[in-house]
């Protein structure tokens, strides 16, 4: 049960927002355009520190695939989606996902990090050497070493 103090308060603020609106709309784009500089150079430094070099690999079912990003796990992932959809991607993932849907493919669809690395060129490194020993196994998707 709740407090009655609390729920006057609550039902106070609302009403104080909605009739308030405008102001504050008008209060938060005045901070945006006074505070751009200091917007961006956050967001600068925020997306600088999400990157990761990693090397990852992605499994559908028993077929497997070896990648490397320096851009974050979720963002290469949402990209090979993307790719998928406009038939850039790698031959085989493309044909996996018309055959078994996109649904069914989503959901068997597993990416995990292998490493991270100090800088792109080590996750380079590392994806090579993984592909100098997979490519051409059974299973192996990759079409290159």
């Amino acid at each position: 049960m709740l407090d009655e103090a609390k729920v006057k308060k609550a039902e106070y603020l609302k009403k104080w927002r909605e009739e308030n609106s405008d102001s504050i709309k008008e209060n938060a784009k005045k901070w945006r355009e006074k505070n751009k500089n200091y917007t961006k150079e956050y967001d600068k430094k925020y997306r600088e520190n999400i990157k990761e070099n990693i090397t990852y690999v992605i499994r559908i079912g028993s077929e497997y695939y070896f990648g490397h990003t320096s851009q974050g796990l979720s963002k290469r992932k949402t990209q090979h989606f993307a790719d998928i959809k406009r038939g850039q991607a790698n031959k085989r993932m493309m044909e996996l996902f018309h055959n078994l849907g996109e649904e069914a493919f989503k959901n068997l669809f597993d990416m995990t990090i292998i490493g991270k690395y100090k800088n792109k060129a080590e996750a380079e490194a590392q994806e090579a050497y993984l592909l100098s020993i997979y490519v051409g196994k059974p299973g192996c998707i990759n079409i290159r070493k």
